[in-house]
């Protein structure tokens, strides 16, 4: 395992790649740990059992101390990101992450399956995952351009203001197929109406709190 790797080893350098994702690592070292010193800090520093966190941009205090230290990179596993929603989840699963979007919160079960499938692809930094409340917020902080399914890439290239939920159906329907939400949502899209009869209660309730359609005799009508 990764942990044992590393601990094994005093001292060491983390870079820093991935924002708050370190932290899960923190919590668990007693020994000192200096994050993000400069250049200048370092020249001062004895360098004895210390853990040194920096980012992937502090090129010249990464140069200096690589000289003297190992230099290790956290992966991303979506295992380590699903337990801080899943509590006791033994193995990353998308069957039971789905599950869940059947039921409650579908845009956050939503939010960890897209991730799941795109977050090599667009290189996204699983900070946000544990910091942004409600989760599926993250996505308005993304640079999603990599992304070139038919359906996300046709919304993103639209003059549209992003919508997460929108998004989220859209790109749920490019990984696993075209669903009656998606439908509805491009529906949407081309402002045309839509019968509240044909669209699901979940979608129907995330896009009236969202503000994006209102309901006219029987029928929903983009605002």
């Amino acid at each position: 395992m990764w942990d044992e790797d590393i601990y094994a080893k005093r001292p060491f350098i983390l870079v820093n790649d991935n924002g708050y994702y370190f932290d899960e690592y923190n919590s668990k070292l007693s020994e000192p740990i200096i994050k993000n010193p400069t250049y200048e800090e370092l020249l001062k520093t004895e360098i004895t059992n210390q853990i040194f966190i920096l980012n992937i941009t502090q090129e010249k205090e990464l140069k200096y101390l690589s000289s003297y230290l190992p230099v290790f990179k956290t992966p991303v596993y979506m295992l380590r990101i699903i337990r801080q929603f899943i509590t006791g989840a033994t193995k990353y699963n998308e069957k039971e992450v789905l599950a869940l979007a059947e039921k409650d919160n579908r845009y956050t079960w939503l939010t960890l399956f897209v991730y799941g499938r795109l977050f090599r692809k667009c290189n996204l930094n699983p900070s946000y995952l544990f910091c942004t409340k409600p989760v599926h917020k993250i996505w308005s902080a993304y640079d999603l351009s990599k992304v070139n399914s038919v359906k996300v890439k046709k919304y993103l290239d639209s003059n549209e203001e992003f919508n997460h939920v929108l998004f989220l159906e859209l790109a749920f329907a490019d990984l696993m197929g075209e669903t009656a939400e998606s439908k509805a949502v491009e529906m949407i899209l081309e402002n045309r109406e839509i019968a509240k009869a044909d669209i699901s209660q979940r979608l129907y309730i995330s896009l009236m709190e969202e503000g994006m359609v209102y309901e006219s005799e029987g029928k929903l009508v983009r605002i």
